[in-house]
């Protein structure tokens, strides 16, 4: 049975029509998990250690392949305005947790956890340009709540944090019943996901 990112999930849930099924063929043809194709891997990860280990937020830039440095680096600017805007933080090792439906295994990873003005938050970071919309938040977030939301982590607030535009998004406000929609979409996307993989199992007619 797949095994897929939560931004997979998300991207697939938030789509209509025919782009679900591209999604999901997408997913069925990009095979298993590569961190060399993990585009912004190593910012997370040094994210993750500015805040566990101190280390310099923009130290490792220079080591960036050149085609990922630009991004990267306004990224950084980003990042850096979210910090000082915040002030005093710190970290907390997060809660990792699968979330399956219908044979479907989502990987609920956040990037880390902050403690903020005496709150606990959960963090998932969002690296795309364009910010995200209202209805790929509340999946986000509400993915996460059902998830992680669990002993010893019940009292953490999950939040998105959208890095370009250095905007913290925690969840204010929950939405009941979302574990019925998110269960929906899973058979859905397992209809697909057997459909296709199937039919690339068969064998092709001789000619």
């Amino acid at each position: 049975m797949p095994e897929i990112s939560l931004t997979d999930f998300v991207d697939f849930v938030i789509k209509a029509g025919s782009p679900k099924l591209t999604k999901v063929r997408e997913i069925v043809n990009r095979g298993k998990y590569s961190p060399a194709c993990d585009y912004w891997k190593a910012l997370r990860e040094h994210i993750t250690d500015v805040h566990r280990d101190n280390v310099k937020l923009g130290a490792m830039s220079q080591a960036l392949d050149p085609k990922k440095r630009h991004r990267y680096e306004a990224a950084i600017v980003g990042y850096r305005k979210f910090m000082r805007k915040t002030g005093e933080m710190y970290y907390f090792e997060p809660p990792s947790e699968r979330w399956v439906s219908s044979g479907l295994t989502v990987r609920v990873n956040p990037e880390f956890g902050l403690g903020i003005g005496g709150r606990r938050y959960v963090v998932k970071l969002y690296f795309k340009d364009e910010e995200p919309t209202k209805h790929r938040l509340n999946a986000v977030l509400e993915l996460m709540r059902i998830a992680l939301k669990k002993k010893p982590f019940e009292d953490v607030t999950v939040a998105v944090l959208d890095v370009a535009n250095s905007k913290f998004i925690p969840q204010d406000t929950e939405s009941p019943g979302f574990d019925i929609l998110l269960a929906a979409e899973a058979q859905s996307f397992m209809t697909m996901w057997n459909s296709i993989t199937e039919k690339a199992a068969l064998p092709r007619p001789a000619a």
